[in-house]
């Protein structure tokens, strides 16, 4: 390719000086043009979403309400929007009977919140704190953080 460019540099007449000067400057040029491109294309994977802390809450509570009213957790999944819910003491048939928001933390994509819960069990009432892991992107979901978080 660099003796095309000297040839057309000096209209043909087979390379020169300026011809050089014209090749070495265009290979300069396309060099930075591409570790530009490069740079600006970003080198490493996308940053998690940050998430909503207002409608991250507001979700749990309705979620926590809708449990407490008696509703099933897959009934969740018709709201709109839709949220996908994983609570083991939900699903295994616990009632709720109160709930107390606790300390939160937002970390990545995730809201992190303990729940002081009020639970009847087959009868017997218990009491227990649970972190639940609440995020609102790319679909709203509640489950419960096990481990926890903090």
């Amino acid at each position: 390719m660099s003796d095309w460019l000297s040839n057309q540099a000096c209209g043909g007449c087979g390379g020169g000086r300026p011809a050089r000067r014209l090749a070495a400057g265009l290979r300069f040029w396309l060099s930075g043009l591409c570790l530009g491109l490069l740079a600006l294309s970003g080198c490493g994977a996308p940053a998690n979403q940050v998430v909503d802390s207002d409608l991250a809450r507001s979700t749990l509570v309705r979620m926590l309400e809708h449990w407490q009213a008696g509703g099933s957790s897959q009934e969740c999944q018709t709201w709109d929007p839709p949220v996908v819910v994983g609570f083991s003491s939900w699903e295994s048939g616990a009632k709720l009977k109160s709930f107390r928001l606790g300390e939160s933390r937002a970390l990545d994509a995730n809201l992190f919140v303990n729940v002081d819960l009020e639970l009847d069990v087959e009868g017997r009432t218990e009491k227990v704190t649970q972190q639940y892991c609440v995020s609102t992107a790319p679909v709203l979901t509640v489950f419960s953080a096990i481990p926890p978080a903090f």
